[in-house]
């Protein structure tokens, strides 16, 4: 990107502000779940804020948003103060987005407080990509390339990553390019996730493919480099990063010769975790492009990456 193309694309992200959405107009085939993690400042506001929370439950117990929280410590990095938020599964829709803004909204309310050592993880369905192995190489080509950007992206409103990320939220794009490199057309897309399980050994990395279900429907990726945040516009930009990058694989519009050009040029130097918060516009122009059809969303996207603190 030149330096006036630069400069002209810096100053209309300044002019431009954005809130809320009803709903990010995903295609309603796609499925989400959010795992949300907070802490609170003395044990006993915990009832409180359960009662705060509860009328968002339903009778109907996989439609519900759920809580939970640490009494003991598991964790080096985890106080006996981390409070976890499960959403239902849901799709993009505002009757989902108005409970949600209501819950941060509660949250907010009883003094719970971001948790430095952990996020937003996004979940999405493994069947989006129809067992097909072309999408699934799709998906580890752009977390490949582009991890460096969606890290930066999911800071959110944050100028840097919350501490400790390594320990949740591992760099994965070595790995799987090596991974890529040989990859095995012969074998199943079972097997390919299966050897994926294998070398992303834990949950821990930036995306997982451990979320395994008795039920093979409710088997999801999880992605999990997004930082905690109260802000629902900040939310939505999370989910419909994937969504729309999801979408867009499945339908095949990623162009893969651009992918492929890209990867034989791969440098694994700027593909480390005390990296992720360079600017990158360029990259960050490339990846918009592949994600989103629509302007405003390529607009949100670049915003959030560009600028931490919105106007």
């Amino acid at each position: 990107m030149g330096e006036t193309d630069l400069k002209n694309l810096i100053a209309y992200l300044q002019s431009f502000d954005y809130g809320d959405r009803e709903s990010t107009d995903l295609n309603d085939s796609l499925n989400f779940g959010l795992d949300m993690h907070y802490q609170f400042q003395n044990i006993k506001d915990i009832e409180k804020i359960f009662k705060a929370l509860n009328r968002y439950y339903s009778k109907n117990s996989k439609d519900k948003f759920e809580y939970s929280y640490n009494k003991n410590i598991y964790n080096q990095y985890l106080s006996n103060n981390h409070l976890i938020v499960n959403t239902p599964v849901f799709t993009d829709t505002p009757e989902f987005y108005e409970e949600l803004k209501d819950c941060l909204d509660a949250l907010k309310e009883k003094k719970v407080t971001l948790n430095p050592n952990k996020g937003v993880h996004v979940h999405t369905d493994l069947s989006i990509l129809e067992n097909d192995n072309r999408h699934l190489l799709t998906l580890l080509k752009i977390i490949t390339l582009y991890e460096n950007i969606i890290f930066r992206f999911g800071f959110g409103e944050s100028e840097k990553s919350n501490i400790n990320l390594e320990t949740y939220s591992k760099a994965v794009s070595p790995l799987v390019f090596k991974y890529i490199q040989n990859y095995d057309y012969t074998k199943s897309f079972e097997e390919h996730i299966q050897e994926l399980q294998k070398i992303l050994i834990c949950k821990s990395y930036a995306i997982n493919f451990h979320n395994k279900d008795k039920s093979v429907s409710n088997d999801t990726i999880e992605f999990r480099m997004f930082n905690g945040t109260f802000d629902l516009s900040t939310i939505q930009n999370y989910v419909n990063f994937v969504g729309n990058m999801m979408y867009q694989i499945v339908k095949d519009h990623v162009d893969l010769d651009v992918l492929d050009y890209s990867m034989d040029i791969y440098d694994v130097n700027k593909y480390t975790l005390d990296r992720y918060g360079e600017f990158d516009p360029t990259g960050a122009v490339e990846l918009s492009e592949i994600v989103f059809d629509k302007r405003e969303d390529q607009v949100r996207f670049l915003k959030q990456y560009m600028f931490k603190k919105r106007n």
